[in-house]
């Protein structure tokens, strides 16, 4: 008889060939004939003839409950433990570092439960509580009070003065399309990466662009640098596209800092404001997301010609134009929830 894979059979089933094997063993088969017949290893047919000899046809049955060593850490202190790893650092008990390691969470639980742990030991017990090793996002000290101070006071306060005056918030930013943004996945034979052929040549289109809650996207496409009057002048056609007042949320790029940007600003009555948001938080931009899109989406076509990749790009920034729901999408992400104004409704 052909060996059988005892993994893919049932738990009664196994049990019922064991019990049968013994029965077989009692009346004088060998080890060796009792392999043959149950389609098994002399190892295996040995270990459930010392089972039964120690334990007698008890030994046999099925064994119920969890196998494998008893956890080491109560239920209680593993929670205590969670808890330490998502709200401190290594730098709280004298570290160097900002990032949890094995080694490091080994000594930080010898330290507070007395009880030792090797890295790899570690490594199970961080997967068996929901931890993976992830790449961090880095953000400055710094910026957390900044932050804190955005989504507690100044997004409340425009958010108020556009309740008041019937005007549209609009998130604005600017990026660069690149041909050689690469993404996506393809099939390959495995253990070959496979080779997709591109071009050489490497284009590239400048984009402004607008978003708002209530689902619209406005974009520009240019050459050259964004500077203070070019932006003035995206403004300026942005202001004559709707028919409510308008109020800017952006970053601090020289341009819209610039004393020409203020003073238009200052001059221009539908336009209520300029606001900047806190530096090195792209994050809270949901504009940003247009740019994940439109990447995404470049990463896997082949554009040879300027022409191409030029055409390429203006499409599918005036397809998202059409997509209204998708634009609403982008301010119901965890990092731009805060500005979504249905939400608060």
């Amino acid at each position: 008889m052909n060996n059988i894979d005892g993994r893919r059979l049932s738990d009664s089933i196994r049990e019922e060939i064991r019990f049968k094997a013994i029965k077989d063993w009692n009346a004088g088969m060998s080890p060796t004939n009792l392999a043959h017949k149950y389609g098994t290893s002399r190892k295996i047919v040995y270990q459930w003839i010392d089972r039964y000899k120690q334990r007698g046809w008890d030994g046999l049955k099925t064994r119920t409950g969890k196998t494998g060593p008893k956890p080491r850490l109560s239920a209680v202190q593993e929670q205590q433990l969670k808890l330490l790893l998502r709200t401190r650092t290594p730098i709280d008990y004298g570290y160097q570092t900002t990032l949890w390691t094995c080694q490091i969470i080994a000594a930080l639980i010898e330290k507070t439960f007395q009880v030792k742990y090797v890295p790899g030991g570690v490594r199970k017990l961080l997967k068996r509580l929901g931890f993976s090793p992830q790449k961090p996002r880095w953000g400055a000290w710094e910026q957390d009070k900044k932050i804190e101070e955005w989504l507690d006071e100044r997004y409340p306060a425009i958010l108020r003065q556009a309740e008041e005056q019937d005007a549209i918030i609009f998130f604005l930013d600017e990026s660069t399309a690149k041909s050689e943004c690469h993404r996506g996945r393809t099939w390959g034979v495995k253990g070959l990466t496979p080779v997709v052929k591109t071009t050489g040549s490497r284009h590239r289109l400048n984009i402004v662009s607008v978003v708002s809650s209530e689902g619209i996207l406005r974009y520009r496409t240019f050459t050259g640098k964004m500077d203070r009057f070019m932006f003035v002048d995206y403004l300026k056609s942005l202001v004559r596209s709707v028919d409510k007042p308008v109020i800017i949320i952006t970053d601090g790029h020289p341009a819209h800092r610039a004393k020409y940007t203020k003073a238009y600003v200052e001059q221009e009555p539908k336009l209520l404001g300029l606001h900047i948001l806190p530096s090195y938080s792209p994050e809270l931009n949901p504009d940003e997301q247009v740019w994940n899109q439109l990447k995404e989406k470049l990463g896997k076509v082949a554009l040879k010609t300027k022409d191409e990749f030029t055409s390429f790009v203006r499409s599918k920034m005036r397809a998202l134009q059409k997509m209204p729901e998708v634009v609403k999408g982008f301010f119901r992400l965890h990092d731009t929830r805060y500005a979504c104004r249905q939400c608060y409704l």
